[in-house]
């Protein structure tokens, strides 16, 4: 079926017979309701434009390169200008009243479209206004609205909407970064499937490179996004979310180990590694330390080097091995009675030469200098 068939018009009519048929059409074939419908509708829309379009002939009388006078706005336009001076979100419903009744609502809607891309404090509370109102960036919008206006509206509303998902991860807020995601879910303008794939990666960017991270509210989002579904299309940073959730864990696990088992050495390995304290605490800590608890020091660390590279941010010095250096130190004890024994052992030889004396006393410093 040709796309002039589907709209019911002759293979001559012209663009704005054509958006005047698609907007009669629509309102008996909702994409809620018949997607399908709605589709193919669309393409025939799209498609008859396009030839429409296409078969458009040049003005002649015009020269190649002359410009065209400026338009100047007509009397409505000029009346919906006033009408928009200062206005807030809070008195549209009035002046729009007051454009319907002076027969210049369409010029108002397209004033006000044009006032939400200015770089002002209020303009967003406009264009949510707007797109409730106005049904802007749906099926349900006029086909005769500026499209690089609606392109430009649609760009503000996508960077607005990332940075309130980024300030309430921000504020270590996950409650209030839920309340964001379910506002922007339910919105009209992000309904079509384009958008709701940038939806997607704008929602798993703004997870994986926040510094606030919460396991609960990952698992929230990717249940109600459907990433954990394995028919669907995983969003695009997804390994580096799963790599992000797979480290937080084990880095949680490690902590409540450290607290519980504190006396095994897997639990005063992860103390060591893991526990905020400085270096006299690190010290103490590791004064009493075993082969088994270095052991375990050994294991976490190749872990982290391996298997976990997100976590080398929480240890000493972003390196898993600091504190080898701790393990090579004696306990205190032992420098005083070595050398009490080194002492001893010089009395109790007296008898030798000054060199033999000089060879012993070598050894002991050899011997101090390998406790270091």
């Amino acid at each position: 079926m040709s796309c002039w068939t589907l709209l019911g018009l002759p293979t001559d009519a012209d663009p704005r017979t054509i958006k005047r048929r698609y907007a009669s059409l629509l309102k008996g074939c909702r994409p809620d309701t018949d997607p399908q419908g709605f589709q193919s509708l669309r393409q025939a829309y799209e498609e008859a434009l396009a030839l429409s379009d296409r078969r458009t002939p040049l003005d002649p009388s015009l020269p190649a390169t002359s410009d065209p006078a400026p338009e100047q706005p007509s009397p409505a336009q000029l009346l919906a200008a006033r009408l928009l001076e200062d206005a807030t979100a809070e008195d549209l419903d009035q002046r729009l009243s007051q454009a319907q009744a002076r027969y210049c609502e369409a010029e108002f809607e397209a004033a006000l479209l044009r006032t939400c891309l200015a770089p002002t404090h209020h303009a967003h509370r406009l264009a949510e206004w707007g797109l409730i109102r106005f049904s802007w960036l749906t099926p349900w919008q006029r086909t005769d609205l500026p499209v690089p206006d609606l392109e430009r509206l649609l760009s503000h509303l996508q960077a607005h909407s990332e940075r309130a998902l980024e300030n309430a991860l921000c504020h270590n807020q996950p409650q209030a970064f839920l309340q964001v995601y379910h506002q922007l879910d339910q919105a009209l303008w992000l309904q079509s499937r384009s958008r709701r794939e940038w939806f997607d990666a704008s929602l798993a960017k703004v997870l994986l490179h926040s510094e606030f991270w919460s396991r609960e509210l990952f698992d929230a989002i990717s249940r109600l996004q459907g990433w954990n579904d394995p028919q669907s299309r995983p969003p695009p940073h997804w390994n580096g979310l799963l790599e992000r959730s797979q480290s937080q864990a084990f880095l949680d696990e490690q902590r409540r180990l450290g607290r519980l088992a504190a006396d095994t050495p897997a639990g005063r390995a992860a103390r060591l590694l893991f526990e905020p304290m400085n270096d006299e605490q690190r010290a103490l800590l590791t004064r009493y330390f075993g082969s088994e608890d270095w052991a375990a020091c050994h294991q976490l660390a190749d872990r982290l080097q391996f298997r976990y590279p997100l976590l080398h941010k929480e240890v000493v010095e972003g390196d898993p091995y600091y504190w080898c250096v701790l393990q090579r130190r004696p306990p205190r004890w032992q420098q005083p009675v070595a050398l009490l024994a080194a002492s001893a052992g010089a009395y109790a030889i007296g008898g030798l030469s000054g060199v033999g004396v000089f060879l012993l006393t070598l050894l002991g410093l050899r011997a101090l200098s390998r406790w270091r």
